[in-house]
């Protein structure tokens, strides 16, 4: 007998795909999973925000301060508008909860709901609109996203999005610092 040197026929250590495809496959399917999970996560957001009451809202969202250096104080007239004007747009809304509206000396042309019943009101907004019909508009739009509870959802949709990128890329990395 004699040894003749031959190749296996199958060789089952050796992937008989280009590797290139092989990591779109499977970076692709990372991908799916992903985003099927964000999306499942989100709709337990949706659910958990249905269920919690603004009462119970309040208590989670006590301790949150949104006291700022840059806080107009509370004896300003352009303040004591915008807290007259909400209420007026809360009774007609039926807003279930309180709501304090609270101005913020900034730049910015913007006004922002925020969980517990604070919407922040930047002065900038206030120089670009003069009417108070314009300055109803923009707090009846932000009781609306209490009416809607958008605030609790983007935050909920936020943590997940936080948790899913922390556990893809690990809790140090720099995705997760800027998600």
């Amino acid at each position: 007998m004699r040894y003749n040197p031959s190749l296996p026929e199958n060789n089952d250590n050796v992937s008989h795909n280009h590797p290139l495809k092989e990591f779109l496959v499977l970076l692709s399917g990372l991908i799916i999973i992903v985003l099927l999970a964000f999306w499942l996560l989100g709709f337990f957001v949706d659910y958990a925000v249905d269920h919690i009451t603004p009462e119970n809202e309040a208590i989670l969202f006590a301790k949150v301060n949104f006291n700022s250096e840059d806080e107009v104080k509370s004896s300003s007239d352009q303040q004591d508008v915008l807290q007259n004007i909400n209420n007026s747009l809360k009774q007609c809304m039926e807003v279930p909860y309180p709501v304090t509206v609270r101005l913020i000396n900034s730049e910015i042309a913007n006004a922002a709901a925020f969980p517990g019943g604070s919407v922040v009101v930047f002065s900038g907004l206030m120089e670009k609109v003069k009417s108070e019909n314009g300055l109803a508009f923009v707090l009846a739009h932000e009781l609306g996203h209490y009416i809607n509870r958008d605030h609790l959802r983007s935050m909920g949709r936020g943590i997940v999005l936080l948790a899913l990128s922390t556990i893809i890329t690990g809790a140090n990395s720099d995705i997760s610092q800027l998600l």
